[in-house]
């Protein structure tokens, strides 16, 4: 029984506390502001948000806060809650974002050392770029190509 009675006391407490909300000008100043977020027409503020409850600690008070709003207000619970929903989605899509470009870098990464590992084995080889060049063209017309041959070794 006493649980119950701090249960009472907590949600009348609440109630006082959103006593606010009765205002309309506030009222209407936080539903415009909800659906300017929830329609992602303010991105810079999404993204930020959206960091911000990446952490579930947050989630579970922003949970709590959407269900003491719904017992005074249930438009703006609603809106709360739809604002949950897209700064979640922000969040993931910003995380598969930042994993595609870390896959891109990677894979220059590997197409850079792939490209700097063949260019050191023909230095290792002794053929050079102008080697290779001069090898596609051939400079010397008056020469046969067994000189041409020897000239490279």
């Amino acid at each position: 029984m006493n649980v119950l009675k701090e249960l009472n006391k907590i949600t009348k407490k609440s109630l006082k506390s959103l006593k606010f909300l009765e205002h309309p000008s506030i009222r209407i100043v936080l539903i415009v502001m909800l659906v300017l977020y929830i329609s992602n027409i303010v991105k810079p503020v999404n993204r930020m948000v959206s960091a911000i409850v990446r952490e579930d600690i947050i989630r579970l008070i922003v949970v709590i806060v959407i269900v003491l709003v719904g017992m005074q207000d249930m438009l703006l619970a609603l809106l709360l809650g739809l604002a949950l929903v897209v700064s979640v989605s922000v969040q993931e899509n910003l995380t598969d974002e930042e994993e595609n470009v870390k896959k891109e870098n990677v894979k220059e990464e590997k197409l850079t050392y792939t490209t700097n590992t063949v260019n050191t084995k023909n230095n290792v080889i002794g053929v050079s770029d102008d080697d290779n060049n001069s090898a596609l063209v051939n400079n010397n017309d008056d020469k046969l190509p067994n000189e041409n041959f020897r000239n490279y070794f």
